[in-house]
């Protein structure tokens, strides 16, 4: 190109000097001195086109060499990039993210991203395109890609709308990070809290265990060693009462912590509806004869119109006659404990209100523990494992439930247990 314009100019500059000689004698001075200046204008611009020549060739291989660096650097960075049309479509993608995705680059193209995307994820998949297109800002979300590797692919992604000049979008620029590793990193960090959390569970209930084990059995042989003596005989039946008792308390014992195994477990649990009205109605009944043998008044109001409930029988027959035996042991002699059943809203309710002991406000906090015992219910020597609200609590969250109480010192406590009417993941 730039000898084309070195012919061209030489020619011209030929023409000129054939013209000048041709005219030389009828030009006078200014004429040959102008021609002459034209000449050298002429000089000067043909070099600076050729300066001006090369320093394009030198701006063309300058491109060049930035574009394919350009390239390398899009296609081989750590993250993957790729575009997305408004529709969702991969309009351009880099090898890496072709490779975070298993397939090749032209397979990506014009396929939809949301089929790379784990199935359970596809929730977060959607709100960050639907925040990218109606926010027209920077959105960033975390998902699994929907891969065949053996462990999931956990990518962030961070997200920028392009627009154009009349400020409408026109694509969605994505960046994609692979933080797998930093994911089950977090994922072993919280598998060893949860399982520290399960040793110091398993220390604290076998430390509560031996303590609640070791008081009937310290009783059972002090016992024992009263039958023994030989003047025992006179209060042999009053001691093999107490010996009956310890042994029961035991059993209740035992029996409770299986429960609670059970449900760790998620073992026994069988779903049906029930008629929560008849479920209550048969477990007043039953309590019927404690009740009158401790000189207390227990009422029970149905609400007729109160649909089925979607629940396990026997489990929550177990949770609201804890919740009953409770109310009846922790009411003295002439009180009164009333249940009643309600719908609310969506839900059930089953409602125990007693004139009992109460619970004070320090111990309230902590009575669905694991062998709790408030120091009042334990200065009534009342016998109690101290699982029976644990238990309670559990079943009814197995219910998608919730049990709340409220009580106040020496008048009494109620509480509540809320089930929801429709069956649901259980």
């Amino acid at each position: 190109m730039g000898s084309q314009r070195k012919d061209k100019f030489a020619d011209l500059r030929e023409r000129a000097e054939r013209m000048l000689a041709d005219q030389s004698e009828v030009l006078d001075e200014a004429q040959a001195d102008k021609l002459a200046h034209l000449l050298h204008e002429l000089h000067v611009h043909q070099l600076e086109l050729e300066m001006q020549n090369d320093e394009l060739h030198r701006a063309q291989i300058e491109l060049e060499a930035s574009h394919r660096n350009y390239l390398e650097l899009y296609d081989l960075a750590p993250v993957g990039y790729f575009t997305l049309d408004k529709t969702g479509l991969i309009t351009q993608a880099n090898l890496t993210c072709a490779a975070l995705l298993g397939v090749t680059r032209t397979q990506l193209i014009n396929q939809s991203f949301s089929q790379y995307v784990f199935a359970d994820d596809q929730d977060a998949y959607y709100f960050f395109k639907k925040g990218l297109l109606e926010a027209v800002s920077t959105q960033s979300c975390e998902l699994r890609l929907a891969t065949e590797t053996d462990l999931p692919v956990y990518v962030k992604l961070d997200g920028v709308t392009g627009i154009d000049s009349a400020q409408e979008i026109t694509h969605m620029r994505i960046v994609m990070s692979d933080i797998s590793a930093h994911k089950r990193a977090e994922e072993q960090v919280l598998a060893l809290a949860v399982e520290r959390e399960k040793i110091d569970i398993l220390k604290t209930f076998l430390e509560n265990a031996a303590h609640n084990l070791r008081t009937p059995l310290a009783v059972l042989k002090t016992y024992l060693y009263l039958l023994e003596q030989p003047q025992s005989h006179d209060h042999q039946q009053s001691r093999l009462s107490i010996m009956k008792k310890q042994v029961d308390r035991l059993t209740n014992l035992l029996e409770n912590m299986l429960a609670l195994q059970r449900m760790n477990e998620l073992a026994g649990f069988e779903f049906d509806y029930l008629d929560l009205n008849a479920l209550v109605g048969s477990i007043i009944e039953d309590k019927e004869d404690l009740a009158e043998q401790k000189g207390l008044t227990c009422t029970f109001h149905r609400d007729a119109n109160l649909p089925q409930v979607w629940a396990d029988r026997a489990y929550l027959s177990s949770a609201i006659s804890n919740l009953v035996m409770n109310a009846l042991q922790y009411t003295p002699a002439g009180g009164e404990v009333l249940v009643w059943t309600a719908q609310k809203g969506a839900n059930a309710e089953i409602s125990l209100k007693d004139t009992g002991i109460g619970i004070s406000d320090t111990d309230r906090p902590h009575i669905f523990e694991r062998f709790f015992r408030a120091n009042l219910a334990i200065n009534t020597h009342e016998y109690g494992t101290g699982l029976g609200l644990s238990i309670a609590e559990k079943i009814v969250k197995f219910h998608r439930g919730t049990i709340e109480v409220e009580s106040e010192l020496g008048k009494g406590s109620t509480f509540r247990v809320c089930l929801p009417i429709e069956p649901g993941k259980t």
